[in-house]
């Protein structure tokens, strides 16, 4: 199984989109739009990375993982949107 990881940076709040499938993503150079099967659509631009990592543990600690390698040494704000 995989998990599919866009982290956006941003000055005060970085966001982490996570999703167990692949995003529905429309490339709008320099941007990136990612939608859900809900619905909801994220506008992403600025500074981001987009991840697709394999779970072998668990999702929660390959989550930790992730914030660890990429975001742990900001020690800014982190919110986390689950994408269905």
């Amino acid at each position: 199984m995989m998990l599919y990881v866009v982290i956006q940076y941003t000055s005060r709040v970085d966001y982490m989109f996570v999703s167990t499938a692949p995003f529905n993503e429309t490339d709008r150079a320099p941007a990136l739009i990612i939608a859900g099967s809900d619905g909801s659509e994220y506008y992403i631009h600025g500074n981001f990375i987009y991840l697709k990592k394999e779970i072998n543990t668990t999702e929660e600690a390959l989550l930790e993982e992730i914030y660890e390698e990429y975001l742990l040494e900001l020690e800014k704000e982190l919110v986390i949107i689950e994408i269905v």
